[in-house]
């Protein structure tokens, strides 16, 4: 009980630093940076406790939405940090929209509206990652359920802007939930993920 809630606190306390202080914490040096961003790796991939995931997948959007925010302002120090740090580990928006598409569609949530937030902003800040975590998905269903996968992708996306503004954030919510609810009916689960 005592190691969760020191885990839950960790979290807690990077995800205000990466809320808060993100214009700040990108000046560090790239190993530093990108072992805080390996904790929100490994906290969507081993936390039993949702709210842990919630937590991790928060800090992540406020990642991907400061470097999305940030792109149109390329010669800003901030944003030549970031984009060097994310250079030293390429596939991590990736690595992290894949966990969070995977969180939203084996684990069994009430809700995922916390964690369909960092996938707009992911989307937004890498825009191939989309096409990757596709091809990623469909490596592990069977070659009947491709299509059916491919359409569930292409009705998460009508009407999604290229923009983090709230109602197109809120749009975005809904559509992954739909994405949920219609592929939770064809979808064949991974063993991998027989423990979520």
């Amino acid at each position: 009980m005592f190691l969760q809630q020191v885990t839950k606190a960790y979290y807690q306390f990077l995800n205000c630093i990466f809320r808060y202080h993100l214009g700040t914490i990108v000046m560090v040096d790239s190993n530093t940076f990108l072992k805080l961003i390996d904790a929100f790796r490994e906290g969507l991939e081993v936390a039993t406790d949702t709210s842990i995931i919630n937590t991790c997948a928060q800090s992540v959007d406020h990642l991907a939405t400061f470097q999305f925010n940030n792109s149109n302002r390329p010669q800003k120090a901030q944003s030549v940090a970031l984009r060097k740090h994310i250079s030293h580990a390429p596939s991590c928006y990736t690595t992290f929209f894949i966990m969070l598409l995977n969180n939203v569609m084996y684990r069994n949530l009430n809700t995922c509206w916390s964690i369909s937030r960092p996938l707009l902003s992911i989307m937004l800040a890498n825009p191939q990652t989309l096409d990757e975590a596709k091809r990623a998905v469909l490596q592990t269903q069977p070659q009947a359920n491709h299509q059916l996968f491919v359409e569930a992708f292409e009705t998460m996306m009508v009407d999604i802007s290229r923009n983090l503004e709230t109602t197109n954030r809120d749009r975005f919510s809904q559509r992954v939930n739909m994405f949920r609810a219609e592929v939770m009916k064809f979808m064949v689960r991974p063993s991998s993920f027989d423990a979520l």
